[in-house]
């Protein structure tokens, strides 16, 4: 047996503030409260990120994507390599032994006094893999109290309109 609830409601105005604090809570007040939640993730993304060259650390990026019926707060990065960084490769992300292409790994290995990047693509490769470093999945969890507090925050704002 199924429960169901329903509510009717008969006042003009009652009808018209519940229609608004639906519509705030897809507007500018939650809007706000995910940029701010964004941005702590990605701080601390930035902090967390492996560096070697600092461009993986300042590519990471938050973005707010929200419609009629979602919100949502993106942080990442574009840079091909980043996916690799936060989850590993190989039987490090539940795959076979990964060794990477020795082409991409020839700037990185002279510049770590490396003869070419098929060395250092054997050795990682006789791992198995790289080790997830999980930069992104740390700084969302080191902040998830403080990213929760804000959209409850932002929610009962809204309610109390």
């Amino acid at each position: 047996m199924a429960n169901d609830f329903g509510i009717e409601v008969d006042s003009a105005d009652a009808r018209r503030k519940m229609e608004q604090v639906a519509r705030d809570l897809y507007g500018a007040p939650m809007v706000k409260a995910f940029q701010f939640s964004s941005l702590l993730v990605v701080r601390d993304g930035m902090i967390n990120a492996p560096v070697d060259t600092g461009r993986l650390r300042s590519s990471i990026t938050a973005s707010i994507e929200a419609d009629e019926e979602t919100i949502q707060g993106v942080v990442g990065s574009n840079l091909a390599y980043a996916p690799h960084m936060e989850f590993g490769t190989g039987t490090f992300a539940g795959k076979s032994p990964h060794y990477p292409p020795a082409a991409a790994l020839d700037v990185w290995a002279q510049r770590h006094g490396f003869s070419s990047g098929a060395v250092v693509a054997r050795i990682i490769g006789r791992r198995g893999g790289l080790a997830p470093r999980k930069y992104l999945t740390n700084a969302l969890e080191a902040n998830r109290a403080q990213v929760t507090a804000t959209i409850e925050n932002a929610v009962q704002e809204i309610a109390q309109k």
